[in-house]
């Protein structure tokens, strides 16, 4: 690092550019294991990260202001939004309590529209306000990009389209030693819309299903483990990293369900994509899809256990394929669900 600085500092004098001086430790610094780089103080000593003091009251205070109003100009929704987006990639998974803000930031262009607080941007305040408060200074610089281990879960989960002439459509999901099926209900195989399209049309959401079952019916397995969700749709891996769909509120339900599900039991989850029909694993999923299966065990791996009957897909579930649409409280419905069969952070039966 030493010899890295001493040749950007000759190569900044040589084509003419100005470093900035290094008396004000809050603008540059030279080679410590701990400092403030653009308003965040990073310790590489412990491996934390914290806000300094005066900024995260000037934050805290903003949030309070949101909290307790009906409305905000614009423009203090941006200034709000701004900080909390700043200091987000911060929070391993921040990216998920961040879409009603970003919602909230893209209404008007004008400095005084008024703009409504409503009760999900408020509650994703909340979270921001008590996690901040809570964690600066205490949590761990996170590991970008999350690797997955050579011994995690794999989990290979399918979706097909809703269709009135199919009715046996539907999701599945195989590892080695369980499988399930759910298929579609009447208000994905009809005509129901969201977002001006058809819900049984929604495939970046519908693949999402998948994974959201898996944790929940594999919970014990999955406890304080790492689990790769592999799929055949690269909107719903981009949906997950993203952590919210800004088109479609289904799709961010979901990710926002199985990141609360991956919480509750302590777990690690990556999606991750997959060629259609590439090996095994995909040929059984795809098949599960469709019910088929007769070819879902013949296309099953020499040693794999598949028990004779599928997993048992939880009530919160089923009752959201019933009547699918944008739902906060999905995944604290499923860990309340799973908390009677083993322990949930913050939960008891």
């Amino acid at each position: 690092m030493r010899e890295f600085r001493e040749a950007y500092v000759k190569v900044a004098v040589e084509v003419g550019v100005k470093l900035a001086p290094e008396d004000d430790p809050e603008k540059a610094f030279s080679l410590r294991q701990n400092g403030t780089v653009l308003g965040i103080h990073y310790n590489t000593i412990n491996w934390t990260w914290e806000i300094p003091v005066d900024k995260l009251g000037r934050l805290v205070h903003q949030i309070d202001e949101a909290l307790a109003a009906e409305w905000l100009w614009q423009e203090k929704i941006w200034s709000l939004v701004g900080r909390i987006i700043h200091y987000a990639p911060l929070v391993v998974d921040g990216r998920f309590h961040i879409r009603h803000l970003i919602k909230a930031n893209n209404v008007s262009k004008l400095k005084k529209f008024k703009v409504v607080v409503e009760r999900d941007m408020k509650r994703q305040l909340a979270f921001w306000r008590g996690f901040l408060l809570t964690s600066s200074g205490l949590a761990s610089i996170p590991s970008v990009p999350v690797v997955a281990p050579a011994w995690a879960f794999r989990c290979y989960t399918d979706a097909a389209g809703g269709s009135k002439s199919s009715p046996g459509l539907g999701c599945g999901g195989v590892m080695d030693g369980g499988w399930f099926f759910q298929h579609w209900s009447d208000a994905i195989n009809g005509s129901g819309m969201c977002n001006g399209m058809r819900v049984g049309g929604k495939m970046s959401a519908l693949e999402l299903v998948g994974p959201l079952i898996a944790l929940s019916v594999w919970a014990d397995k999955f406890r304080c483990n790492t689990v790769v969700f592999l799929v055949d749709n690269s909107g719903s891996v981009c949906i997950w990293k993203k952590g919210y769909s800004s088109s479609c509120p289904l799709a961010s339900t979901l990710v926002s369900a199985m990141a609360a599900m991956a919480a509750g039991i302590g777990a690690t989850v990556c999606v991750e994509k997959i060629a259609r029909c590439s090996d095994p694993g995909t040929l059984m999923a795809d098949a599960l899809s469709k019910s088929a299966f007769t070819k879902f065990r013949e296309a099953a791996p020499a040693g794999w256990r598949l028990p004779s009957a599928p997993e048992t897909v939880p009530l919160a579930i089923l009752r959201w394929l019933d009547r699918p649409g944008p739902d906060e409280d999905l995944g604290m419905k499923l860990l309340r669900e799973i908390a009677c069969k083993g322990p949930v952070l913050g939960l008891s039966c």
